[in-house]
């Protein structure tokens, strides 16, 4: 191949650059050097007579380190791991290659160079290209025994190797079969068309029925007012007010660094409004009334009593609230102004009398006894009426006549009903992706999100309702739970259904059969292209970790377990 790869470089050099290359190789290579590798190669693993060397995997595993370098260390795996899976990668791509030629496959020459000069195939072309992003045959034969730590004619060799495992996974994909059967699990469900009649369940516009209301509160402190003293006692800590400050401020806008003037004259302001609260505190109000540039100057400076809370987003009293004493004097420095304050009056915290706060206390009470989701209980409820018989629309009738006037006295509101039994237009389970497992019980490990749509009209993206469809029918028409969207709630009836055309449309088939293929393609031999090609960690796919056991287990793959003892993580 290299031959071949020459006649068809168009770089007169080439000849210059080989003829260096054997020099070099002479030199580091030959009986008289043991190379530039490390003293000491071994055989790392050998698939039949060919054998793999510790100089090819210390290469390979230098640049998938070189790859990995950014995944934090903590995840990596360890050394000695991470050299087996490499081992396996490479032992299978050998074992690979020799059950293609037991299957009559080979590679030529030309497409031997073609692959290796394909930047969409060859992983390793970016170690040879040239700046312009193009193969370089000088480069080729420069980059190749460094970094693989190959010879030429041996890289040429696994490259071929490569190829060949590559067509025969390929050959092996394409057979796989798909059968009408599995066409139609398919076809059938995903080309029906259904129509729902559905009520939606709103807390944002139901909870109105489910609110505590002032009777309610009055019967239970008639009727237990030991109840809510106890429940006061046991939650004080929720019933405490916060600690109330008022402070005052006189705030003096500082003009930018461009401004030294008005910088001045603002800093002059400022000692001059200090210099008067020192010789009379009490004089904090005029002083705020004629130096201060802040809103509350009309106030005298007064921001307000307000909880302690309000107060910390204050640059100026932010992380200090505990240490500034009341009354005293404070100033701070801003980028954009300059500030005087005190805190004028500091009320405690303190929790209310219960004597106060009663009402507030047996209403909390009685919240937290009422059930957890009350409005899917409701919708529960209307599920349990709809598998007795009735419609949904029945069923909102019957619920807005018994509940509407008790919910408000508001005649306007009285006229809306609180629930509303609605109708889909009709839509098709019609997305791609689809569960295996209805293919047959070997794919049950193989979990995939069914063909539900993104979105069922008016009720949103609900996957255990696109499953359920399929199995929903005019003698048994309403859908087995209550399904959730966010914090909304459905229940939902089949009205209609509308099977799919006989015969079916071919290019739906095919669309069909091609998507079935590459998943079961998929289930069985995974990405191997990631594992194999690319030498990402990931897991083997079923085929190639039981075809590595049985080649392992029959003696025609051997591991040097040596070497990877000696490359432990300290």
């Amino acid at each position: 191949m290299l031959e071949y790869m020459r006649k068809h470089s168009q770089s007169y050099l080439i000849y210059v650059f080989f003829g260096i290359i054997i020099v070099v190789f002479i030199f580091f290579f030959g009986p008289q050097s043991r190379g530039c590798g490390p003293p000491g190669s071994m055989v790392v693993a050998s698939v039949g007579s060919e054998e793999i060397s510790s100089r090819q995997m210390d290469q390979l595993f230098m640049r998938t380190s070189n790859w990995e370098s950014r995944i934090p260390a903590d995840q990596r795996l360890d050394p000695a791991m991470r050299r087996r899976l490499l081992a396996e990668d490479l032992v299978l791509v050998l074992l690979l290659a020799e059950q293609a030629r037991e299957a009559g496959l080979a590679v030529s020459d030309t497409q031997l160079s073609t692959y290796v000069r394909d930047p969409q195939r060859n992983v390793d072309f970016g170690e040879y290209r040239d700046r312009d992003g193009n193969f370089s045959m000088e480069q080729f034969e420069l980059r190749v025994p460094g970094a693989f730590g190959l010879a030429l004619t041996q890289y040429e060799a696994w490259k071929e190797s490569e190829l060949l495992a590559s067509e025969y996974l390929g050959m092996l994909a394409a057979a796989v079969p798909v059968t009408q059967g599995e066409l139609d699990a398919v076809y059938r469900p995903r080309h029906t068309r259904y129509k729902l009649e559905y009520i939606r369940f709103d807390p944002t516009e139901l909870a109105p029925l489910f609110a505590t209301t002032d009777e309610q509160v009055a019967d239970l402190l008639a009727r237990q007012p030991e109840r809510v003293q106890e429940y006061y006692q046991s939650h004080l800590d929720t019933y405490q007010q916060e600690r109330q400050l008022r402070v005052e401020r006189i705030l003096i806008q500082l003009p930018g660094d461009d401004d030294p003037q008005g910088q001045a004259l603002a800093r002059q302001r400022f000692d001059t409004s200090l210099a008067l609260l020192q010789d009379n505190p009490d004089s904090f109000q005029e002083v705020a009334g004629e130096f201060s540039q802040a809103t509350e100057a009309a106030n005298g400076g007064d921001m307000g009593l307000h909880p302690e809370s309000y107060y910390s987003s204050y640059p100026f009293l932010a992380g200090r609230l505990d240490e500034i004493e009341p009354g005293a004097i404070q100033t701070y420095e801003m980028s954009q102004a300059l500030v005087i304050f005190r805190i004028r009056e500091a009320v405690p915290a303190l929790t209310p009398p219960y004597e106060e706060i009663a009402a507030e206390v047996a209403r909390d009470l009685l919240e937290s006894e009422q059930e957890e989701q009350p409005i899917r209980t409701l919708a529960e409820q209307c599920l349990a009426r709809a598998q007795e018989g009735l419609t949904l629309q029945d069923i909102a009738e019957e619920f807005n006549e018994a509940q509407l006037p008790a919910a408000t006295d508001n005649p306007q509101e009285a006229a809306r009903p609180l629930l509303q039994a609605q109708q889909t237009d009709l839509f098709a389970l019609d997305t791609p992706g689809f569960d295996l497992s209805i293919l047959g019980p070997e794919y049950a490990n193989q979990p995939r999100l069914p063909g539900d749509p993104e979105n069922i009209p008016g009720l949103g993206r609900l996957p255990r309702l696109a499953r359920q469809l399929t199995r929903m029918t005019s003698d048994n028409p309403v859908a087995p739970e209550v399904y959730t969207d966010g914090q909304v709630h459905y229940v939902a009836r089949l009205i209609q259904v509308e099977l799919p055309p006989d015969p079916p449309d071919p290019e739906a088939l095919e669309e069909i059969r091609n998507e079935i293929w590459r998943e079961k393609v998929r289930s069985i031999f995974g990405d191997w292209q990631a594992r194999l090609l690319l030498h990402q960690p990931t897991s083997l796919s079923p085929f190639l970790s039981e075809l590595l056991e049985q080649a392992i287990s029959q003696g025609l793959i051997k591991l040097n377990e040596s070497y990877f003892a000696t490359h432990q993580a300290p």
